[in-house]
């Protein structure tokens, strides 16, 4: 059963159509402006109607008991028309406030009113109890008193919050409580204020929702995300060291070290380097891929000398590749020094020109850059003329895993990872990417990142 408190509280919830001082103020102009007028008029006409004084003596006693006669009448009409017009509004409000009382008692949600000082509990729905596990007759006396059933570590934060943020509409927070049987609830509390037409605050009210179970399955997403990303982190690394360890010594026997070697065994090995060479791309793309999922990627911004940068690629490339494909080099003699993360970059062009490379079985693939010292960035584009990209499968080029053939009988490898990489790191250093292709022309990708360099420094190349 409610409390008397608790009637009384939920009572207030209703607002007062007509007040008794509007309708005594309206009753009492009624009343002067006609006795006015009755004085005024009737005075007029019978002293020009009357010349006799006392038959005008009668006349004016006459005119009394007519004036409070009718003026009797209309005080009894006009205060029941006001009489019914605050019956109705009343029987509306208190259909509303009905209504109103039956949401709140069925939703799963808390629905908090207090006052703009919030000394004081105006309404707070069953649901309070439910999640709280309280009575709610200890808010009625104490408004504050939901605060004690937070935990300490959360509660000053949560104090201050409410305290400034609820009259500006901003509160929006997230904390534990500690129910009386001992139980942890996570609650995510909203509250707005609510003001009258002058901009006034009257009320300030609240939304209470128990997001326990939403935090439960969050955590263990984030706890299984971590079990993958170390997993794949460990594997990676042990699957690098022997990659490592074996095209170090397949170079060995191409350079003859342990010995000579015939024709035909310099193309085996030359194989067994392309190979090893694509499993290690694929184990540094799982690494890279684990590290920004895990939000552990950060930006290492140090000048770099584009020209030993390309020198780097160039010696790079410039192993046989295995199938009549030829790199060419768009690139200025010249280049400035840039202000960026050197080890993002190289991740960038290297994975575009691998992906070039393994869609192009004969032709060329080019690598245009340029330095745009008038709008401060640094361009590269990679070309090739291998298979292309549908037009209808190109916006979803750089998603994670994503292969525009994904049947088994497919002929490119690959597991989609290094066209995601570049995305995200192109992003990280601030820069934008696109993408232009055609079915059996090739694909053209440009990626353009600011150079970093204050507008005084920036020499064209």
């Amino acid at each position: 059963m409610e409390t008397d408190a608790v009637k009384s509280n939920q009572e207030s919830l209703l607002l007062t159509p007509l007040s008794p001082t509007r309708v005594t103020l309206r009753l009492a102009a009624l009343y002067g402006g006609l006795g006015i007028a009755w004085i005024l008029a009737s005075d007029h006409i019978l002293s020009s109607l009357v010349a006799d004084p006392a038959g005008l003596t009668r006349y004016q006693t006459l005119k009394g008991v007519v004036y409070v006669f009718v003026t009797a009448i209309i005080f009894c009409l006009v205060l029941r028309h006001e009489l019914m017009k605050r019956q109705v509004a009343q029987k509306e409000l208190l259909e509303s406030n009905e209504k109103f009382r039956q949401l709140a008692d069925n939703i799963n949600s808390v629905l908090w009113i207090t006052n703009p000082e919030k000394s004081r509990m105006i309404y707070v729905s069953p649901g309070y109890e439910r999640i709280w596990g309280r009575n709610a007759d200890g808010l009625y006396r104490s408004a504050a008193s939901w605060i004690e059933a937070i935990v300490p570590e959360d509660r000053d934060r949560i104090r201050q919050s409410a305290m400034t943020k609820q009259d500006s509409g901003l509160y929006d927070e997230e904390y534990r409580i500690e129910r009386p049987d001992g139980s942890i609830r996570w609650i995510r509390d909203r509250a707005f204020p609510a003001r009258n037409q002058a901009g006034n605050i009257y009320w300030i009210v609240g939304v209470a929702d128990d997001i326990t179970e939403k935090k439960k399955v969050q955590e263990e997403l984030e706890s299984a995300n971590k079990i993958k990303s170390d997993f794949l982190n460990v594997m990676s690394h042990e699957l690098r060291t022997p990659l490592n360890i074996i095209a170090g010594y397949v170079e060995l026997l191409r350079e003859g070290a342990l010995g000579d070697i015939e024709a035909r065994q310099v193309e085996a090995l030359e194989k067994v380097t392309r190979q090893a060479h694509e499993l290690l791309i694929m184990v540094n793309g799982i690494l890279d891929v684990t590290r920004i999922e895990g939000g552990a990627v950060l930006l290492d911004l140090k000048e770099m000398d584009l020209n030993a940068f390309l020198q780097e690629l160039k010696s790079d490339y410039a192993l046989p590749m295995g199938k009549p494909v030829k790199f060419v080099w768009q690139c200025p003699a010249e280049l400035p020094v840039i202000y960026s993360d050197a080890a993002k970059l190289r991740s960038i062009v290297q994975n575009l020109m691998n992906n070039a490379l393994k869609f192009t079985e004969i032709g060329t693939i080019t690598v245009a850059c340029r330095h745009r010292a008038d709008a401060g960035t640094f361009e590269f584009k990679v070309e090739d003329t291998g298979i292309g990209i549908p037009q209808d499968k190109l916006p979803h080029v750089f998603d994670l895993f994503w292969q525009a053939d994904s049947s088994e009988k497919r002929i490119h490898g690959g597991v989609g990872l290094g066209l995601y990489i570049v995305k995200k790191y192109t992003d990280l250093l601030g820069g934008r990417i696109s993408v232009q292709s055609e079915p059996g022309k090739g694909t053209q990708i440009t990626v353009c990142i600011p150079d970093g360099l204050p507008p005084q420094r920036c020499v064209p190349a």
